[in-house]
C-alpha cells in the first residue's frame, strides 16, 4: 500500500472554480497530518504514504488522524476512500466506495481484480471492445501484457492499464500550501448593521489563525471585503503595529474599524486577505512581578490605530540635522528608526520649539551666546543664525527664558527672532 485516494461526491456538483476552491481547502486541512498531496480534480486528492510509513509504522492509527480531521467537514455527501499498490489502483477502489483499510495487501488486490470495468476511465468504445473479447473484469484485463493489450487497444488505454498495474510510471503533482491567506464566505442572509457582521468574520479569522499558526507566522495588515447589495464592493484594511494571528486580537481591531464605517448597503459576502506573513514574536515578562492587567505599548497602538487611522497615530523621531526646525519629525508609530549618527546634543537646546520663528518688537537681555549654525546649502534652504540664550523684555512674557536669533551679515542683522522656550 504505497497510495491513499479520497474521493468527495458532494464536489462534483459544484461549478469549476467551486469545486476546486473547496479541493484546495481539503487539501490545505489535510496537509497538517499529510505530507505529499496530490489534488485530483474535480473532487479527489491523492496521498503518498511511503513518507508517513516513519512517522506512523502502523497506517491505521495515520488514517485514524486523518479520519479525525475529516469529520470536520460535515460533509452530507461523505467521502469514499482506500488504499492500493499505485494511485489509480487507490483512486479505482475509491470510486467503488471501498472504505476499508486492510491488514494486508492481498485483500487490495482480490478487490482490484473483481472491480468493474465501469469504474475505470477507459472509454465507452473500448469496454465495448473488452466485453466482446469476454474481459468484464479489470483483474482479466491487467494480467495480459502490455504488448499483448497495445495490438488490440488505443495508446491511451495501453498507458492507462500500465499505470493500474505499476508497470507504467504515474508522475504526480504535489500540493504546495499557499503563503497568501484568501477566504471568503457567503452569508445565509443580507446584514445591514456592522456589528451583526463580528459573528461571520470570526469564522473567517479562525480559518486564519489555524493558518498562521499551521506556519509560525503573524500578519501586521489584513484586508477585509465587503460585498454589497447593489453596490461596488468595499474594501477595508486594519494594521497592527506588531504582528498578530489570533483570533481575539483581530477581532477587537476589526470591531473598532467597522463602527468607524457605516455600511453603504446591505452586506451579502465577506472576504478576508493577507499577504504580507512575519514570523511570531514571543512576548517575556518577570516572573515575578504577576499578572497585571497591562496593554504593552504595541497593543495601544493597534487600538489608537484601528479607531483613528493608521496615519493618525505617529511618534517623534530625531533627524541626523543642525537645522533647529528639522531637527525632529514624525514617523509611523513603532517603525524601527533609521541608524544615522545624531548632531551633538551638548549644546543648549529650547524645551519647546515654535513651529514658525516670531519677530521680536524689542531686543532680549543676552545671557549665554552666540551660536552659529551655517548649514543647508546642498538642498537650497541655506540658514545662517547667530543663535543666543535670553530673556524676554516686552510686556507679553517678561523675563521668560527663550531662543533667541539674528541673521549676521544681512540687511536684517538687528533684527531679533524668537525661536523656542526653555522651561
Amino acid at each position: 500500500m504505497q497510495w491513499l485516494y479520497l474521493y468527495f461526491p458532494a464536489l462534483t456538483a459544484l461549478a469549476e472554480a467551486e469545486a476546486d476552491a473547496a479541493l484546495r481547502d481539503r487539501a490545505r486541512l489535510l496537509y497538517r497530518t499529510s505530507a505529499d498531496i496530490s489534488l485530483h480534480p474535480p473532487a479527489g486528492l491523492w496521498l503518498k504514504l511511503k513518507a508517513m510509513r516513519r512517522l506512523y509504522p502502523d497506517l491505521r492509527v495515520y488514517w485514524a488522524a486523518l479520519a479525525e480531521q475529516l469529520e470536520t467537514l460535515r460533509d452530507e455527501q461523505g467521502y469514499h476512500y482506500a488504499p492500493g499498490a499505485t494511485p489509480l489502483a487507490a483512486r479505482l477502489l475509491a470510486l467503488t466506495g471501498y472504505n476499508h483499510w486492510p491488514a494486508s495487501a492481498e485483500p487490495l488486490n482480490e478487490a482490484l481484480a473483481a472491480c468493474p470495468l465501469v469504474y475505470t476511465d477507459l472509454s465507452d468504445k473500448v469496454q465495448t471492445q473488452c466485453r466482446r473479447l469476454g474481459l468484464t473484469g479489470v483483474g482479466e484485463l491487467s494480467a495480459m501484457p502490455l504488448k499483448a493489450l497495445a495490438r488490440r487497444f488505443d495508446s491511451q488505454s495501453v498507458h492507462y492499464i500500465g499505470r493500474l498495474t505499476g508497470q507504467l510510471k504515474h508522475p504526480l503533482a504535489f500540493y504546495q500550501p499557499e503563503d497568501q491567506f484568501a477566504e471568503t464566505l457567503d452569508l445565509y442572509y443580507e446584514v445591514s448593521l456592522s456589528d451583526r457582521l463580528m459573528a461571520p468574520i470570526d469564522t473567517l479569522l479562525a480559518k486564519l489563525e489555524s493558518f498562521l499558526r499551521r506556519r509560525d507566522s503573524a500578519v501586521q495588515q489584513l484586508t477585509l471585503q465587503l460585498w454589497l447589495r447593489d453596490q461596488p464592493p468595499e474594501r477595508l484594511q486594519v494594521g497592527a503595529a506588531e504582528g498578530l494571528y489570533r483570533v481575539d486580537d483581530w477581532h477587537t481591531l476589526l470591531a473598532l474599524s467597522l463602527t468607524e464605517k457605516p455600511l453603504a448597503a446591505p452586506v451579502y459576502a465577506l472576504g478576508l486577505y493577507a499577504d504580507r506573513l512575519c514570523p511570531q514574536q514571543g512576548s517575556s515578562q518577570d516572573l515575578l512581578a504577576g499578572r497585571r492587567n497591562r496593554q504593552s505599548a504595541a497593543q495601544l497602538v493597534n487600538v489608537l490605530q484601528a479607531r483613528l487611522g493608521r496615519a493618525a497615530v505617529q511618534q517623534c523621531s530625531c533627524a541626523n540635522e543642525h537645522r533647529p526646525e528639522y531637527v525632529s519629525s514624525t514617523r509611523p508609530a513603532l517603525t524601527p528608526e533609521a541608524t544615522a549618527p545624531l548632531p551633538d546634543t551638548r549644546a543648549l537646546r529650547p524645551t519647546l520649539l515654535l513651529p514658525k520663528p516670531q519677530a521680536l518688537a524689542q531686543a532680549p537681555d543676552i545671557i549665554h551666546g552666540p551660536e552659529r549654525i551655517t548649514t543647508g546649502w546642498w538642498d537650497g534652504a541655506l540658514v545662517v543664525r547667530d543663535y543666543y540664550v535670553a530673556r524676554r523684555r516686552d510686556s507679553r512674557e517678561p523675563g521668560q527664558w527663550c531662543w533667541v536669533y539674528r541673521i549676521p551679515n544681512s540687511a536684517e542683522r538687528h533684527r531679533w527672532y524668537l525661536h523656542g522656550y526653555f522651561s
